[in-house]
């Protein structure tokens, strides 16, 4: 759907937009559970949840992408996105 690939291509370039899709926003009610890869997980990963995972990927593919394509990237990129703790 292009519209996966869209927001899987603004997920990969704002950071705040990545954590959504990873794990949903307290913004939007019930995002965590139904709008969310981590939610699909949750939920036992239901064929009707797929959207969510080609969302996640095609945004960590472009993630990866705008990072040079270096993993260690990356991983500062994500790791910033979250918050920058030590867990």
């Amino acid at each position: 759907c292009p519209c996966n690939l869209i927001q899987g291509c603004l997920g990969g370039c704002i950071q705040f937009f990545f954590v959504c899709l990873s794990v949903g926003t307290c913004c939007i009610p019930l995002s965590y559970e139904f709008c969310s890869a981590a939610g699909s997980v949750v939920l036992g990963r239901p064929l009707w949840l797929a959207w969510t995972w080609w969302r996640y990927a095609f945004g960590g593919l472009t993630a990866l992408a705008a990072n040079g394509m270096s993993r260690l990237a990356l991983f500062m990129w994500e790791w910033q996105a979250f918050g920058s703790a030590a867990y």
